[in-house]
């Protein structure tokens, strides 16, 4: 199938309220649902439950002529409707093409009551063709098409009302050409379709008279955000890709487009009716609007009673730099100053991350400053305060670790430290923080925004700041990147540093294995990742491990056992060596750490293998960052600078996360809330939660290492 380029339309300006009034009676018809069934009749009693008859026109107007256009057609309009309403007909809609190919083309949909009504109209509408005259000396081409509403569809349905009233929602139309004889088909799947997204859709009909085997579907949303994380929402919901699998499009559709349509602000007000939105946000606390993961069966013990049921699903995004065509300008947001610190273990890809914060906020207009040294140089200020330069950052995309610095502060973490902190930002006149580090940082962060208003006060009644700059910096702007090699941020698909520690960790069991394979040994790899496998199960799935120890996954009882016989079956089948991974926080399924020198001591004990352990440790969070980290970090920096600048004073935190090869902004104590769930399900021995809070591609990696090493 092959889907033409993007249109925007938007609303016509002008419709009186009389039609509008109609338009909105009419949205509250009520209607039916049926399955559509095999062909035993035409194929339109089959797939429409109402005596209701659409036209869609399609005007393609003089570019030089469009706004007398729209005025006529307003008044065409309105005349129509004062004629005709009674008879029951109702102007759905007019739209005007806003982006794409065709920019001056006009979309109106009509409803009748029925045939007959429509043979009425058109027998009335022939005796009087001035205003016809007038709107043809406008129009280049126009086309239209008669069309029967699909039961699943049923009446054009009232839209919920957008938050921003000069913003209102935006309307998809999705037209699809279908081959001869797959109307039925292509209705009985759209017939379960709907129901993914039944607070988005708004019309649908298939073609009558006009061109044939046409449908269009229309769908409305808050905005192109909104469209997206529904869409993306649907897709992960089960059952959808196997209603509505690519195949069957292809199978049943030769072509299609996509209009894309927005009301004008001179639109009367949408109709307060409950959305997908609100509904998902009542029922997941974090309203997780994009791919979500199954739900926990019913039947699993203590299903209905988790706690853990709320931080279930993707934490939704806001929005981001990726994700909106931004026209950036040198110089854009001048006067501004921005710091940029690193806290907590170092991470290869955080070098690259600073340097595009630095040059970006250059590009910009702003004032750069590096904080060295973490939260301790925030405490510290002075020397550890210094404005960065372009060429400070030249030639560090390569280097491992922060060329900033990084370090625990005890004084950040009181008051006093805090106030301190407060007073070095303000002699910078910084009020815009990137903090590139874990979760800990991150909440440090977030607490020091918190008491931000509270320390200038206390620092303008000790005279240590004046009242004027109190007001100036009144708002602290705090924006998050994750650097953590452990990959056990909630809400980003990636951390910055994972890579590169993943690149080390199958470097050095690669080189393991020969050795290994020389002297017929075993191996126990001790990887990093404080509570989090990751590491642990993507480098065992990436080495054919014989065996992983995950914190998320421990062993149950007996597992000695189990371990030995695995083992000592892979020797009798003629392999010369054992790689056995262990996650430095791994346990057994009573909470009882497991070491890799017990593993060891066991396998030496019981099967008298050579077995030898390595415990890789910091060699993992050193060296040079990986290409995919040194792009990530670049993405993450550039977008933490835009989000600075967007930032109002009732923004919310934000951290950059990826998501779908996307870089996007997610709530950061959300993310940090979910995070922590995370640990406090491994406390309580819930790890099947725990695995699926990790995330769909860590449950993922997991669910296929267990099947591929019980192959043999």
């Amino acid at each position: 199938m092959h889907l033409s380029k993007t249109h925007t339309m938007k609303f016509l300006t002008s419709i009186s309220s009389n039609v509008s009034q109609t338009f909105v009676r009419t949205l509250f018809n009520p209607f039916g649902s049926k399955s559509i069934e095999a062909a035993k009749d035409a194929h339109s009693n089959l797939l429409t439950n109402t005596e209701n008859v659409f036209e869609l026109q399609h005007h393609t107007v003089k570019p030089s002529a469009m706004n007398d256009y729209e005025a006529i057609y307003c008044d065409y309009t309105s005349q129509l409707i004062n004629k005709h309403a009674a008879n029951g007909l109702v102007h759905t809609g007019s739209w005007k093409v806003h982006i794409g190919n065709v920019q001056n083309q006009y979309v109106h949909i009509w409803m009748y009551k029925n045939f007959p009504h429509l043979d009425e109209f058109l027998d009335g509408s022939d005796k009087d063709n001035s205003m016809n005259d007038k709107l043809n000396n406008h129009i280049v081409k126009r086309s239209n098409q008669i069309c029967l509403s699909f039961s699943y569809f049923g009446i054009p349905q009232p839209r919920s009302k957008s938050e921003d009233q000069s913003n209102p929602n935006i309307y998809e139309m999705r037209s699809y050409w279908l081959k001869p004889g797959t109307l039925i088909e292509w209705g009985n799947l759209w017939h379960k379709g709907v129901q993914y997204r039944p607070d988005a859709k708004v019309l649908g009909v298939f073609s009558q008279i006009g061109e044939l085997y046409n449908v269009h579907h229309m769908w409305s949303y808050k905005n192109f955000l909104h469209r997206k994380q529904m869409r993306t929402n649907a897709w992960a919901k089960p059952g959808w890709s196997e209603k509505l699998d690519s195949f069957w499009f292809i199978h049943m559709a030769q072509k299609g487009n996509e209009v894309v349509e927005r009301p004008s602000p001179g639109q009367p007000a949408d109709e307060e009716t409950p959305g997908e939105l609100e509904a998902l946000e009542e029922n997941d606390q974090l309203g997780a609007l994009r791919p979500r993961l199954a739900p926990i069966p019913s039947d699993s013990p203590g299903a209905a009673m988790s706690p853990f049921n709320k931080y279930r699903g993707s934490i939704a995004w806001t929005e981001g730099f990726e994700q909106n065509l931004h026209i950036l300008a040198k110089d854009q947001y001048p006067e501004r100053a921005m710091g940029v610190f690193t806290s907590g273990g170092d991470a290869q890809g955080m070098n690259p991350a600073v340097r595009a914060i630095v040059r970006m906020g250059i590009y910009l207009g702003c004032k750069v400053y590096f904080i060295h040294e973490g939260y301790q140089g925030l405490v510290d200020g002075g020397n550890s305060i210094r404005q960065a330069t372009w060429a400070s950052v030249s030639g560090i995309l390569d280097d491992g670790g922060t060329i900033i610095g990084s370090a625990r502060c005890k004084e950040f973490r009181e008051r006093p430290g805090r106030l301190r902190a407060a007073k070095n930002l303000i002699d910078h006149g910084i009020n815009n923080i990137v903090c590139i580090g874990g979760d800990g940082s991150l909440t440090g962060a977030n607490l020091f925004r918190k008491e931000w208003d509270s320390l200038l006060k206390e620092l303008v009644e000790t005279k240590e700041i004046t009242q004027e700059n109190a007001d100036k910096y009144k708002n602290l702007n705090i924006v998050g990147l994750v650097g953590s090699i452990d990959n056990d941020f909630c809400g980003t698909d990636m951390t910055i540093g994972a890579d590169s520690a993943l690149h080390r960790v199958m470097e050095a069991i690669d080189c393991i294995t020969t050795t290994a394979s020389s002297h017929q040994r075993c191996f126990v790899m001790e990887v990093m990742g404080r509570h989090c496998g990751y590491l642990a199960l993507v480098a065992a799935l990436g080495s054919d491990a014989d065996w992983v120890f995950l914190p998320e996954s421990p062993p149950g009882p007996g597992w000695e056992e189990q371990l030995c016989a695995k083992l000592k079956s892979t020797r009798e089948m003629g392999q010369r060596l054992n790689i056995i991974v262990l996650a430095e926080g791994a346990i057994d399924s009573e909470g009882k750490p497991i070491t890799s020198e017990a593993v060891r001591e066991l396998i030496t004990n019981r099967l008298k293998f050579d077995t030898r352990v390595t415990i890789l440790g910091h060699v993992q969070r050193g060296g040079c960052p990986s290409a995919f980290d040194r792009v990530l970090g670049t993405r993450m920096g550039t977008e933490a600078v835009l989000a600075l600048m967007e930032a109002t004073p009732t923004s919310q935190p934000v951290v950059i996360a990826l998501s779908g090869n996307q870089t996007v902004r997610v709530p950061l104590m959300l993310c940090v809330e979910k995070t922590l769930a995370v640990a406090q399900a491994m406390k309580e021995k819930r790890f099947k939660e725990a695995q699926e809070l990790r995330g769909r591609s860590f449950k993922g990696n997991l669910e296929t290492y267990i099947r591929l090493s019980k192959l043999r």
